[in-house]
């Protein structure tokens, strides 16, 4: 099939499924907004006239989906330009004592812990983040009463830290406040308890694992930044592991087939249901990253397309769950984090099946052994094309991000991914039975240790090399370039076999 003809048959299926039509607009519209303002609007409103020989309703379609974008981002801009106008004229470069709760876990560094405060005034509502002592520990929802000065945070060197923090709508400081904090709550009832019940987990596993092994669990297990030693935080950058302790989606992969597995006697609906529920439980429990929601969310509308009798369509859950995102938090485009999940999970399912057909090839013409084909093919599928996908995608980000690469990303994935996805398992079935039989977890956290060791022993090793991480020099226009040809070679090369390569299923076209 041309390249031209793929192009129009794609431009049909997106005319034909509005879901997708509609995921598309909102997206487009919404980063164009952010950089246009109105006019990115106007823009895609004069792609929806060109669309009218599809039909009429399709233009108003298109109509309604921009405005409502337009709406969403004005009323977000109008609530921070409110909020903005209350506080720096009231608490701005003032000594003030406010009332708060902490909102988030604490973030714990070598000398301090960086925190966010929930404060409420009784006029407005708004976030404070402040370096204060790491003990005593706090907890989430632990109210406090907060005194210091207030000030706007500023930018250094090459990076718009005032930016950063607006994205995540922290717009003022307190350096080093006094506290006075209660043993009372506020904030979502539920959410505290379940970070109780973290902080309870987080001891078990203090107690029975050494470092940095228990740092590297609870990362793997809860998504926890811990802090590690300067040399082995580098080698985690240089060996291209860092997204395995801080919880992906490939966690919530590894939750979902655990239940499946725990669970099997159940009907296939009640074990649907009951898979939703938990995996959103264990999201919670890691502090809803943008990682872990993408995934999380695109599982369950998976799972429930499939409790309804539905074959889910990856492309429409994809791009729908990316609109959710955004509707909820239109700041959230410009989070590294949520930038690189969805990048990842893009070159899975867009990728993985060029990369899988290639493999399929080479394997059929040097390998005559049926059986040795099918071994290689299984275990290359598991753990080296997924990552050869991902690290495709995401390499222009994290090159524009850190200006830096490394090339042994693939390789420390074949080698750790294989015993993690055992590590995680049996690090959930232990942490459940020592609530119930905590004399007989010894043997289960001896065996998790000796995982977790090669894992540092892996990772220490490939990060010590000189030779796989290079400093590069990319500009946002060379990273748009890239992922322009990027989407050509898709179109161009993808195979048309209807088969979800994220999933493993066959969709209804």
């Amino acid at each position: 099939m041309s390249f031209l003809i793929r192009i129009k048959s794609g431009f049909a299926y997106i005319i034909d499924r509005k879901a997708l039509l509609i995921s598309l607009t909102y997206i487009l519209s919404h980063i164009l907004f952010l950089y246009l303002s109105w006019l990115g609007l106007v823009l895609v409103l004069i792609v929806g006239l060109f669309l009218i020989s599809k039909g009429f309703k399709v233009f108003i379609l298109i109509l309604i989906v921009v405005l409502i974008c337009g709406a969403r981002n004005y009323a977000d801009l109008h609530t921070e330009q409110e909020v903005r106008d209350h506080v720096d004229e009231k608490y701005l470069d003032e000594y003030v004592e406010l009332e708060g709760y902490v909102y988030s876990e604490p973030d714990y560094k070598h000398k301090y812990a960086r925190v966010v405060f929930n404060v409420d005034d009784g006029y407005e509502n708004f976030l404070v983040q402040g370096n204060v002592s790491r003990f005593p520990r706090l907890e989430v929802g632990q109210v406090c009463t907060i005194r210091g000065t207030l000030n706007e945070p500023e930018s250094f060197n090459d990076f718009d830290y005032k930016a950063y923090l607006r994205d995540r709508r922290i717009y003022y400081l307190i350096s080093y406040p006094e506290l006075n904090c209660l043993d009372e709550k506020d904030g979502f009832w539920v959410m505290n308890y379940l970070m109780g019940f973290k902080n309870d987990v987080r001891s078990v596993v203090e107690n029975r694992l050494h470092e940095p092994q228990a740092s590297i669990f609870l990362g793997v297990l809860f998504g926890e930044r811990r802090v590690f030693e300067d040399s082995f935080q580098e080698a985690l950058q240089v060996a291209s592991i860092t997204h395995i302790i801080v919880a992906s989606g490939y966690n919530v992969s590894i939750i979902y087939l655990g239940i499946n597995r725990v669970f099997f006697f159940l009907p296939k609906r009640s074990r649907t249901l009951c898979t939703i529920f938990l995996i959103w439980v264990y999201c919670a429990l890691v502090g809803f990253t943008p990682s872990i929601i993408r995934a999380t969310l695109m599982l369950s509308l998976t799972l429930l397309a499939v409790y309804y009798g539905m074959v889910s369509n990856i492309h429409i859950i994809f791009f729908f769950s990316i609109l959710i995102f955004i509707f909820i938090d239109p700041r959230i485009v410009s989070s590294f984090g949520f930038l690189l999940s969805v990048s990842a999970t893009g070159g899975l399912i867009y990728i993985t099946p060029i990369i899988d057909e290639l493999l399929s090839r080479l394997l059929d013409a040097f390998v005559p052994l049926e059986n040795l084909k099918n071994s290689i093919y299984k275990f290359l599928q598991n753990y080296c094309v997924p990552s050869m996908a991902c690290t495709v995608v995401t390499i222009p980000i994290i090159a524009y991000g850190f200006q830096k690469i490394s090339i042994v990303g693939v390789v420390t994935n074949m080698m750790i991914l294989p015993v993690l996805e055992y590590t995680l398992m049996l690090g959930l079935v232990t942490i459940f039975l020592n609530y119930l039989f905590p004399l007989i977890v010894d043997f289960l956290f001896m065996t998790i240790w000796v995982q977790l060791k090669y894992f540092e022993l892996v990772v220490s090793y490939l990060g010590s090399l000189d030779i796989v991480s290079y400093e590069i020099d990319m500009s946002i226009s060379i990273v748009i370039c890239i992922y322009i040809l990027l989407c050509i070679f898709i179109i161009k090369f993808a195979p048309l076999d209807g088969r979800n390569y994220y999933l493993n299923i066959y969709e209804n076209n």
